[in-house]
């Protein structure tokens, strides 16, 4: 293996081009692409599980016996393959058996290999697959060899959705399955009262390229992007109307020295020379803060990573040119806007004139949108379960975050004892 982590990945990927440029059947490039992987990293074995009607299917291997493919399947949770799909976590054993989650396939002939490396493949942030490579020897593959598959495997995630292979993202409509009036209790984050339509922010960018075809090039649209971005910033917490006290005003510094982390810009120019576009090395590092996020325990830093996800949805909208969020596009009328969660930054982008409240698929009392919501007299909900199912885009809401509850679809006569 090359000695660093860029290079590793730049090796592979650069074979990997040429592999999906062709115009080969998908199952035959999977198949060019795991001997690729194989080689590239000396593994005896490297193998493709995908999400196909709710399992992991086998789709190509190097190393385990050919028979197995499209026949050995593992349910989400089921053995190593399952378990990090499920988890949305990496595995990097010395000896597979050992782990309580290990699940023996004998028609894959893998009995004869000990380590094993599984890392998710990750497709607007589910994991539709498993990248998993295996060696005889017992040993723990090195932090270099990871950051590689995990390269890889966003890559990978590109070439399976291209060539629909993968089951669709659940959820992807917003139209609710029933149309009557419904009650949805959530957290209290903000106190107030609001009435307006439901519009859904949707900060999600689908990255269409991956690997770079010049990095100097991808490197210069990135530079701009921090640029543009961190200009917006600067006007957007200098003209923000509120108070000059209380805790938004540090929450916004906070924010704001974020943006101008370098070693957040250096990570993203790392992920760049590895051999991927800005947009995927803007992922690529989201990726890996949303990792950590899963593991943190500390409220005040899960906020503080909240607001680095905020600021890469916001530098991925910039140097991809799709700027369509709900606040770019602009508030028509009385809103309620409907979010998993919210950056500070994002919510001060809305029109507070028609932005009359927010529910939170997510969001906390300590979170750093509920402090500035406060500070804007924006009633907030949070922790809101099943939104995209019961509400849908246009839908009427009442929001009563005094007591904790929103109303959908209202009937005349709840709108009247609402105004009342």
């Amino acid at each position: 293996m090359p000695v660093s982590a860029a290079a590793s990945a730049r090796e592979i990927l650069t074979r990997l081009h040429d592999v999906m440029a062709g115009r080969n059947p998908a199952q035959a490039k999977l198949n060019a692409v795991v001997g690729i992987i194989a080689e590239a990293m000396d593994s005896e074995v490297c193998s493709i599980y995908l999400l196909r009607e709710g399992v992991l299917e086998l789709f190509a291997t190097r190393g385990l016996a050919q028979e197995a493919v499209h026949v050995t399947k593992l349910a989400l949770g089921e053995g190593l393959v399952g378990t990090i799909a499920e988890d949305v976590e990496v595995l990097n054993l010395d000896e597979a058996a050992s782990h309580p989650d290990f699940a023996y396939k004998p028609e894959t002939g893998e009995e004869r290999y000990h380590s094993f490396a599984g890392v998710p493949i990750i497709r607007r942030e589910r994991s539709v697959g498993v990248l998993a490579v295996q060696h005889s020897e017992q040993r723990k593959y090195q932090d270099v060899e990871i950051e590689a598959l995990q390269t890889v495997a966003m890559v990978l995630s590109e070439l399976i959705a291209n060539a629909g292979l993968i089951d669709s993202a659940a959820g992807g409509s917003n139209r609710p399955q029933s149309t009557a009036a419904v009650r949805i209790q959530g957290q209290k984050l903000v106190e107030g009262m609001g009435s307006g339509f439901a519009v859904f922010h949707q900060p999600r960018i689908n990255i269409e390229h991956t690997v770079a075809e010049d990095i100097d090039a991808e490197r210069h649209r990135v530079y701009a992007a921090f640029d543009k971005m961190r200009e917006g910033i600067d006007r957007m917490t200098r003209d923000a109307e509120f108070g000059v006290g209380g805790e938004h005003v540090e929450v916004l510094a906070t924010y704001k020295m974020f943006a101008y982390d370098e070693g957040w810009s250096r990570r993203i120019n790392e992920a760049i020379d590895s051999g991927l576009t800005a947009e995927a090395a803007i992922e690529r590092v989201q990726q890996r803060t949303r990792q950590r996020m899963r593991q943190i325990d500390d409220p005040l830093l899960a906020d503080r990573m909240h607001d680095l996800e905020d600021l890469s949805n916001r530098l991925l909208r910039i140097v991809s040119g799709q700027m369509g969020t709900a606040a770019q596009l602009g508030l028509r009328q009385d809103t309620i806007l409907i979010a998993r969660n919210l950056g500070p930054a994002e919510l001060l982008e809305y029109d507070k004139r028609r932005l009359k409240g927010v529910v939170l698929e997510e969001g906390s009392l300590t979170a750093h949108v509920t402090i500035v919501a406060r500070a804007m007299g924006v009633p907030v909900l949070g922790r809101v379960r099943d939104v995209r199912r019961l509400i849908g885009e246009g839908d009427l809401l009442l929001l009563d975050v005094v007591e904790g509850n929103v109303f959908v679809r209202p009937s005349s006569a709840m709108e009247e004892a609402f105004e009342a």
